[in-house]
């Protein structure tokens, strides 16, 4: 399954020690280039720095150029640089899933019909899938680092609606 991967669901991941689930999950994982360039260079030391520069050098993470960059151009009127690349990658190599989780961005995703998924749908599909993962106890960790989980998500999941 080609999909294309967003900064956010990078950080998240590492945030929650959770990484290696992309691999198990999907099998072709594209990475816009400025969606690099924010994680490892601009974020050299953060979250996410380390594990995707590994899974670059290994070759399960696949950096790759947008050629539609009017496209991408007409997207950062509104969007992030990162999400903007990533939804006209995700378009022009077929993807069947962006993993991204900015509200607007991913409103831009479905209108031009792709599948999305953000840190916490991952997380819900590597549980059905099997692996041992405490679903509230990860989201938790997530809100308490600072990442941004809407209000109406952490209501429609059990036993979160005491998570600010």
């Amino acid at each position: 399954m080609k999909t294309v991967v967003n900064s956010s669901v990078l950080i998240g991941l590492s945030l929650t020690e959770k990484f290696h689930l992309l691999r198990k999950l999907f099998k072709e994982i594209f990475l816009p280039e400025v969606v690099y360039q924010e994680v490892c260079v601009k974020g050299e030391g953060r979250p996410g720095y380390l594990e995707v520069e590994e899974a670059v050098r290994l070759g399960w993470i696949k950096r790759k150029e947008i050629k539609n960059k009017v496209a991408a151009q007409f997207l950062k009127e509104t969007l992030g640089e990162g999400e903007s690349e990533a939804i006209v990658l995700a378009k022009e190599i077929g993807a069947e899933i962006i993993l991204l989780d900015d509200p607007k961005a991913r409103r831009a995703a479905k209108l031009v019909d792709l599948r999305i998924m953000g840190v916490v749908g991952l997380l819900e599909l590597a549980l059905k899938e099997g692996e041992e993962i405490d679903l509230t106890k990860e989201i938790t960790k997530l809100v308490k680092k600072g990442f941004r989980i809407s209000k109406d998500l952490l209501r429609e999941k059990e036993g979160m609606q005491g998570i600010e």
